[in-house]
């Protein structure tokens, strides 16, 4: 019988990368099991990665060379909205709210198939690693203790198994660890997704009637800029649902995702359904995507789930969607899979030399926090997406805090540091509660405003920098090979700006629904806002502002007027309509 000290099940993006970065850190053998014959070039779902993954895979990996000649360099996230009185047939009838600089860290649009098979090959090639295809009949028997984990499975026609000291699923939605253990947990994200890919680049700045020139000179380039706009992962937005928009080598993705309250499955559950729907909804993709071939189709009719527990001190783990998965919007996948992997090697690699029940108790503690502090982003704000504003406001947010509470300590290996972790997840719980309000507020912030008929305004193009919170978090990407001390200061220096942060965005939207900008500049009125539980009846804040109005200035770190921007009057509709010639 073989042993070896890690059995990894399931040869997908999870399983492989686990497998390289093991290689790359460790001297452990290593056996892949995987059910298809090898990896295909076929279409897979789940191509976007942002700033954690990117660096993962291209630095942490050391795949950067693979990943820029074999894929697209990512040019950030993009949103778009359908502008009030234009038919949103073209593209300039779009709002936009963008990052226009692209990252430091460099982030790719990933053909997974072709990903997964370059991968393969090059560990095919590892001395380190054992990889057995095409099996069949695969269970294993888990030990408690230090006694090896057994693997059973058929392979070309003979009953084989092996044992390894460690044994780690990453089977994806087969999840056969969680199943057999009975560790399965509900998520309350309640969404569902159906996808395809098509031939060749679907080009959204093409999806116009104008010509070529007045493309190239539309004003509003010197807010937009003149990046490829098809580079980005492009997101077009609704109350409720957003569509994909993801370029490959010669092939696009596109995706909806959507909330079972505002999209049933059974509308979208084919490929005809869903051109069908993004017909009626989102009419510029029509001619183009009618005129394409559809190579592939598939859809998720509720994709989130949790689990009780994904790293064991009895050597077993689970890594990618064989652990958990949320939701795509914010490409968060691929971040989750470099997590999880960052701990289970960490905890392999200490085995003999660390109490591993507390070691994986923390990274266990560390992986379940991290998780669950993107939850609220879905289940309670979700129809935020279908406003601009709200929208910039929510994703504003939620950079700021990407950016310095998960790309900063993970460039820095900082959660494998014993010594900054117990401070981190203390800093972290009290961001959570300030994000779960955050959360409520842009929610009951967007019904608002549906009740008052102003989800739908002008076209407005908003670049996320212009808020300051968002370029002080972004700077954290620059403070590399730092210690805990100094890490915790920054996080400190961070989760104040947050907390200032949040009140600004109360206060904004104080002064919103008063019809008064002196809201958000009174001290007193600011100071007595309700940070826990704002409240958008207007008789209620005009008692508050009665009550507190001093006529004192508010006292603020940062420009308050970043998102009057969505409160200007209209652009004179020449600027943005169709023009030929």
């Amino acid at each position: 019988m073989q042993r070896f000290d890690v059995a990894i099940v399931g040869a997908g993006l999870a399983g492989l990368t686990l497998a390289r970065q093991l290689v790359r850190e460790t001297d452990k053998s290593v056996a892949i099991l995987e059910r298809r014959p090898a990896p295909s070039d076929r279409p897979k779902v789940g191509e976007s990665t942002v700033q954690l993954a990117g660096y993962y895979l291209s630095r942490v990996l050391g795949l950067e060379r693979l990943l820029f000649d074999e894929h697209y360099l990512k040019y950030n996230l993009r949103f778009y909205w359908p502008a009030e009185g234009l038919s949103g047939d073209a593209f300039e009838h779009y709002s936009q709210c963008y990052l226009r600089r692209i990252s430091n860290l460099c982030s790719f649009q990933i053909d997974r198939g072709r990903f997964e098979q370059s991968l393969y090959e090059e560990l095919s090639r590892e001395p380190q690693v054992t990889l057995v295809a095409a099996v069949e009949g695969l269970d294993v028997t888990i030990q408690p203790g230090s006694t090896p984990h057994q693997v059973h499975f058929q392979h070309n026609g003979e009953v084989e198994q092996f044992e390894a000291t460690w044994l780690v699923d990453a089977s994806g939605r087969r999840r056969l660890l969680q199943k057999k253990l009975g560790l399965q947990q509900k998520s309350p994200v309640r969404h569902g997704a159906s996808f395809l890919w098509v031939e060749g680049n679907v080009d959204i700045e093409r999806l116009t009637a104008r010509s070529h020139r007045a493309t190239r000179l539309d004003p509003r380039r010197s807010e937009v800029g003149h990046m490829p706009l098809w580079m980005a992962t492009n997101h077009f937005m609704g109350e409720g649902w957003w569509l994909w928009v993801i370029p490959l080598r010669q092939r696009t993705s596109l995706g909806l995702v959507f909330d079972h309250r505002v999209v049933e499955f059974s509308e979208v559950s084919s490929a005809d359904r869903l051109l069908d729907w993004v017909d009626t909804h989102l009419p510029l993709f029509s001619s183009d995507l009618r005129a394409r071939t559809v190579i592939g189709h598939a859809g998720f009719r509720d994709y989130a789930y949790d689990t009780r527990l994904s790293l064991s001190p009895d050597r077993w783990a689970a890594t990618g969607e064989a652990a958990r998965f949320s939701d795509p919007l914010y490409s968060p996948g691929s971040d989750l899979i470099a997590l999880h992997n960052t701990m289970i090697v960490d905890c392999i690699e200490r085995d003999s030399s660390d109490d591993l029940t507390v070691l994986c108790r923390r990274r266990e503690a560390l992986l379940q926090a991290l998780h669950d502090a993107y939850l609220p982003s879905y289940h309670r704000s979700y129809d935020a997406l279908g406003d601009a504003e709200t929208f910039a406001m929510k994703y504003g947010w939620e950079l700021a805090i990407y950016f310095a509470f998960y790309v900063f300590p993970f460039i820095n290996d900082l959660f494998s540091e014993d010594r900054f972790l117990p401070a981190f997840l203390r800093r972290f719980a009290q961001l959570g509660q300030l994000n779960a309000n955050v959360q409520a507020l842009v929610s009951g912030y967007f019904q608002w405003k549906k009740q008052q008929g102003m989800t739908a305004g002008p076209i407005v193009d908003f670049e996320l920098s212009k808020l300051a919170p968002v370029r002080r978090a972004e700077r954290c990407f620059y403070r590399v090979g730092i210690d805990a001390d100094t890490a915790r200061s920054i996080l400190d220096e961070q989760l104040a700006g947050l907390e200032e942060f949040s009140r600004f965005l109360v206060a904004h939207v104080a002064a919103v629904v008063l019809d008064r900008a002196a809201a958000k500049r009174d001290r007193g009125f600011v100071a007595a806002l309700n940070l826990e539980a704002p409240d958008f009846d207007r008789a209620a804040l005009e008692k508050l502002w009665s009550q507190h109005a001093d006529g004192e200035e508010a006292t603020w770190s940062f420009d308050t007027t970043a998102l009057d921007l969505f409160h200007q009057p209209a652009a004179p509709l020449a600027t943005h309509r169709k023009a030929g010639g």
